[in-house]
């Protein structure tokens, strides 16, 4: 049985294993999860990381600069930071589920028969959607690369603060200062990332097919129950969250206007590292 697969060559089941078992893995291992020492602090952060990125993407605080000669409205400001603060920085409570639910989601990838099992139903979709398969399938994967990439930066946030014995509660001005001690090329990594997350979820016909991907993966971890429990569910069905909310985000939107909304996060987003930095220069 012969199919386009992730090379867009010829290949099998076998190489299809192969390849969830090197990629995936990378992407939801121990690495995604927050176990920290100081739960207070932890949570702490990632609420001031929320008010952050909310003042940012409020119309009134924007400099005007910012938005000339852009179609900036302020519906549309309120849906962008409604995605930012639902799918990307989701509060403490909602991150715990979705950290235990991606630990658990591991499991079973780690395990060949389980993977097996899953890939039968992967394989049946690579044939209906030939030659667009394996970037519908890197499309999907990404999402969980990005909500990797936030939990990363929030680690990195918590460990300087720890490091610093900085206590709680932690203001907008101590949140700064942190993020001018880290590396800056790990912050423009965390930027890029977006950045990359935003550029693939402007393609709507991508958006679909890596949607039918993961609705039949859905599918058929629920009609095994005794394999596949909610918890595993959630963590697959967290990065068809994203690219549903990223679908509803851009659907509307003509090529210009998506094109505008990518380099006007990056643009945000540089300006406030930009601003960190000349406030905070020798950290």
């Amino acid at each position: 049985m012969k199919f386009i697969g992730i090379s867009e060559i010829y290949i099998n089941k076998k190489q299809v294993v192969l390849y969830f078992n090197n990629v995936i893995p990378h992407l939801i291992k121990g690495k995604i999860s927050i176990k920290m020492a100081d739960k207070k602090l932890s949570n702490n952060l990632i609420e001031i990381l929320r008010k952050t990125v909310e003042d940012r993407y409020t119309f009134e605080n924007l400099d005007r600069s910012v938005t000339k000669d852009k179609s900036i409205t302020k519906e549309r400001l309120d849906e962008l930071r409604d995605f930012f603060l639902n799918y990307i920085y989701p509060d403490a409570k909602s991150r715990l589920i979705l950290n235990n639910a991606f630990e658990n989601l591991e499991k079973h990838f780690k395990n060949p028969r389980h993977l097996m099992d899953l890939l039968g139903s992967g394989i049946s979709i690579a044939f209906k959607l030939g030659f667009h398969f394996p970037k519908a399938l890197k499309a999907a994967i990404h999402t969980l690369e990005s909500f990797r990439q936030a939990i990363k930066f929030e680690n990195l946030l918590v460990s300087e603060a720890i490091s610093k014995k900085i206590k709680t509660p932690i203001s907008t001005d101590d949140f700064d200062k942190l993020i001018s001690r880290l590396p800056r090329n790990l912050v423009q990594e965390f930027i890029k990332s977006s950045d990359e997350l935003f550029h693939m979820l402007t393609d709507i016909p991508l958006l679909e097919r890596s949607l039918k991907i993961i609705e039949e993966l859905v599918e058929k971890m629920k009609s095994k129950p005794d394999i596949y429990d909610q918890s595993d569910i959630e963590g697959i069905t967290t990065g068809y969250d994203i690219l549903k909310g990223g679908y509803h985000l851009f659907c509307d939107m003509n090529s210009d206007e998506k094109l505008e909304i990518i380099e006007f996060v990056k643009e945000v987003e540089n300006r406030n590292l930009e601003r960190i930095y000349s406030i905070y220069p020798n950290n």
